[in-house]
């Protein structure tokens, strides 16, 4: 696996996305963030992001909803796409991994967890 490969990370809590970037450059990964879903297409793109990492609630659109354009989308079908999230029932991670998701974290997963999900994504490109 090549080093600094960027990774998104969707989510609207400043929080969340603070502790996912510091995981991702501790681990050698560049880590592109957004805290609203508009444009993510567009980003995925211009970014040449290796992975997606979204939460499933967020207003205006939800991960779900966000995960099914990117996987409905020519150019970023093949990104793999985890969620990231405080919703840990079986329904919502059957949703994601349906909607064709790689990944289903719950938030307070610990740093091996989070950064081992993303390299095992990754070796299997």
């Amino acid at each position: 696996m090549e080093d600094n490969l960027k990774v998104l990370v969707v989510d609207d809590s400043k929080t969340m996305l603070l502790r996912a970037s510091l995981m991702l450059k501790k681990n050698g990964f560049i880590p592109v963030t957004m805290s609203e879903a508009l444009d993510v297409l567009e980003t995925i793109k211009r970014e040449k992001v290796a992975v997606v990492i979204l939460d499933v609630e967020m207003p205006g659109i939800t991960g779900y909803q966000l995960c099914d354009m990117i996987k409905n989308d020519d150019e970023t079908e093949d990104i793999p796409v985890i969620f990231f999230t405080s919703r840990d029932e079986y329904m919502d991670r059957l949703r994601g991994y349906s909607l064709g998701a790689q990944g289903y974290l719950v938030k307070d997963c610990d740093e091996d967890e989070f950064i081992g999900t993303i390299k095992k994504l990754l070796s299997e490109k």
